[in-house]
C-alpha cells in the first residue's frame, strides 16, 4: 500500500513508520525537520513540509491510499489548534485527491466529561479532531489510548468501542502502532473512536 503518515517524528507516529515500513509498504511522510527522520529505506519518502501548509499537505497525499495521523504537541500543553486545523487540512486534501481512509490517533481522555486540568487545551483540540473526522464523509477510525509508554510492544491488548476498557492505565507506543496499521485493511471499527489499553 502507499501510506502518507502525519505526525511521523513523534513517538507513537515514529513506531507507526517503523511498522509501516517493515511490513513493505511505500511510506511517505510529511515533517517540518527532515534531520528528525534517521531512517534510510527504499519504501521511505521524505517531504519536508508543515501539516498547516495545505500544498504541503496536499502534494504529500496525492496518490496515496490510506492516511495515518499521529499529530501532537511534544511537550506543549498550552492551547493550540494546531492539530485540528492540521486534520481539517488532511481531510480537505483527502477529499480533494479521493483517498479515502484515515486512522487518527487520538487521546483517551475524550471519553471522560472531566479530565486533569493540564490536559484541558490538548483534549480541547483532540475533540475538534473528532468532529472533523465525523463530519467528514470518509472511512476513519480515532484510536483513542491512555497513557502511551515506551514499553517494547507485542503484548495482548483490549480493545473498546466508545469507551476505554475497564481500568485501562496504559499501552505501548509499539502496540498503539500495531493497532492503527491493522485498521488499514479491516473495516471493523470504521467511523468508531476506539479504545485500547492492556
Amino acid at each position: 500500500m502507499r501510506i502518507v503518515i502525519f505526525g511521523a517524528t513523534g513517538k507513537t507516529g515514529n513506531a507507526l513508520l517503523i511498522k509501516t515500513l517493515s511490513l513493505g509498504h511505500h511510506v511517505t511522510v510529511l515533517v517540518r525537520d527532515v534531520s528528525k527522520i534517521n531512517l534510510i529505506a527504499s519504501n521511505l519518502k521524505v517531504m519536508q513540509g508543515d501539516v498547516l501548509d495545505k500544498a504541503a499537505v496536499e502534494a504529500a497525499i496525492f496518490d496515496q491510499h490510506v492516511v495515518l495521523c499521529a499529530l501532537g504537541t511534544g511537550l506543549d500543553l498550552s492551547p493550540t489548534t494546531v492539530l485540528s486545523n492540521g486534520t481539517r487540512n488532511i481531510v480537505e486534501a483527502m477529499q480533494a485527491h479521493k483517498v479515502n481512509r484515515i486512522v487518527c490517533l487520538l487521546s483517551g481522555w475524550l471519553f471522560y466529561p472531566t479530565y486533569p486540568p493540564i490536559f484541558k487545551n490538548i483534549t480541547e483540540d483532540h475533540a475538534r479532531q473528532l468532529e472533523i473526522l465525523q463530519k467528514s464523509g470518509l472511512e476513519w477510525v480515532a484510536v483513542c489510548p491512555p497513557e502511551i509508554t515506551d514499553e517494547p510492544g507485542d503484548l495482548p491488548f483490549r480493545v473498546a468501542m466508545g469507551s476505554l476498557p475497564l481500568g485501562a492505565t496504559n499501552i505501548s507506543k509499539e502496540d498503539v502502532a500495531r493497532f492503527m496499521v491493522a485498521q488499514l485493511k479491516q473495516d471493523f471499527y470504521l467511523g468508531e473512536t476506539v479504545g485500547i489499553a492492556y
